[in-house]
């Protein structure tokens, strides 16, 4: 639900000021990446490309009970570039509607980092993390991003997180990704500095290609 705008007297001339003021985007927000695209953890994986057909459809919940993938206690599992065995080597993509909270576009990879809930679930509600990256095979997908937060009032920028005061309902296709830089022993469903706290699994849709905004009632 995009936010709302009351205009006083003068109203003409309050917009134009308002206007003036919404950064304006023709392509994407400009970015270099801190950490080279060859040093970034499992980077083949993060920049796939976008798949063709129909993706199947999942839900928050379901992504939030994912199992870890075989073996990755070990260190040179978790290193590895290749596909793990199971849900990242069986060529299937999903498609997850959900409740978006968060966003943050980040220095070290460029990419736009999304927290989502199940819909209708509060703030505090556990998430899952759907990330956009850079290139000419996403620029659609960020350029919508970046228009809506815009016509919603919030200012994206490079390092700024911004936490939705009421959620946009996403939906949005992609592969399934673990994470498993964030992964930690003491707690290895949620791993360590994955997002924010209420993010509760290592399992992300990343890349994704293609979002949609849906218009609440």
């Amino acid at each position: 639900m995009r936010k709302s705008i009351a205009l006083r007297p003068l109203g003409l001339f309050v917009i134009s000021i308002f206007a003036s003021a919404i950064p304006a985007f023709s392509q994407d927000i400009p970015c270099t990446a801190t950490t080279l695209l060859a040093k970034q953890h499992r980077s083949n994986m993060k920049h796939r490309d976008p798949a063709p057909g129909t993706p199947e459809p999942r839900t928050v919940v379901q992504a939030l009970q994912w199992s870890a993938p075989t073996g990755i206690q070990t260190a040179a599992v978790r290193k590895q570039g290749t596909p793990y065995p199971g849900r990242e080597q069986d060529g299937k993509f999903y498609e997850i509607t959900g409740d978006l909270w968060r966003v943050k576009l980040e220095s070290n990879d460029c990419d736009f980092h999304l927290e989502i809930s199940a819909p209708g679930q509060l703030k505090t509600a556990n998430r899952i993390i759907v990330e956009l990256p850079q290139g000419p095979l996403f620029l659609a997908a960020r350029q919508k991003l970046i228009d809506e937060l815009i016509a919603n009032g919030y200012d994206p920028a490079v390092d700024k997180p911004l936490d939705l005061d009421e959620p946009l309902r996403i939906k949005v296709i992609g592969l399934p990704f673990y994470d498993s830089a964030h992964y930690s022993k003491k707690n290895p469903k949620r791993g360590h500095g994955h997002g924010t706290a209420k993010v509760g699994t290592l399992w992300e849709l990343h890349p994704f290609w293609d979002i949609q905004f849906i218009e609440q009632p």
